[in-house]
């Protein structure tokens, strides 16, 4: 009977001290403070907009030669590539037209023989240059047709003109010049992720003067008439 009382005082019950629950609350907190994983985005959320890569012919343009009191002007026209991005932002007219953002960049490399104003000593000039033309501003785009769009638009023009006139010798000029335009553009969508565009329009850049101390001439990008095509699609 003392044996079986010695026995039992040895056995120790332990009491359950709350370490148990104090874990699987710790886990819980740290589950929560986890970053949830989230969906990837779609090519489409990362987009920047519709990327226009075209061709552009201004015409309009007037070279005006001066040599030895005598003068001659003759037509004259630059055309290059260009590259450009549209931004379209909200919708009105029961979604029927929307606002867009259009800005392009234009590079011609253009080179002429020209005839001599002097018809008394008739020397061909030779013109070579380089024009540089960033194009920007709004525009409102209507949705005429299920496939057909068609996009007016204005804004401003920055451009840079490096010209060189050689007769005898040679003379350079360059310098930025600001102007401005404004467009019409007819968009054709065979489908969602590209679009056909032609466009037309006039421009005004400005005038620039090249001499060589006897034979001066002007460059006259003043009064510019343009057309250009090309394609539109998402980037």
């Amino acid at each position: 009977m003392n044996k079986n009382k010695s026995s039992n005082q040895n056995i120790l019950i332990k009491k359950p001290d709350g370490a148990f629950p104090r874990s699987l609350l710790l886990l819980s907190l740290l589950a929560l403070g986890l970053p949830t994983i989230l969906p990837a985005k779609s090519i489409a959320d990362l987009r920047l907009g519709n990327v226009t890569l075209g061709y552009q012919f201004t015409g309009g343009v007037e070279i005006e030669g001066i040599a030895n009191d005598q003068a001659k002007q003759i037509d004259y026209n630059i055309s290059g590539v260009t590259i450009g991005l549209r931004k379209r932002g909200f919708r009105f007219l029961q979604d029927k037209a929307r606002i867009t953002w259009d800005t392009s960049l234009m590079l011609s490399i253009f080179s002429s023989n020209i005839d001599s104003p002097d018809t008394t000593a008739p020397i061909d000039w030779q013109l070579e240059g380089t024009l540089l033309n960033i194009r920007t501003g709004p525009g409102i785009e209507f949705h005429l047709a299920n496939e057909w769009l068609l996009k007016l638009g204005t804004g401003m023009d920055t451009a840079y003109l490096d010209t060189q006139l050689e007769i005898i010798n040679k003379s350079r000029s360059k310098g930025w010049h600001f102007g401005g335009h404004i467009d019409g553009t007819l968009l054709y969508a065979p489908h969602r992720n590209i679009s056909i565009f032609g466009s037309g329009g006039l421009e005004k850049i400005g005038k620039q003067t090249f001499s060589d101390g006897t034979n001066q001439g002007t460059l006259d990008l003043s009064s510019n008439w343009t057309f250009s095509t090309g394609i539109l699609f998402p980037w």
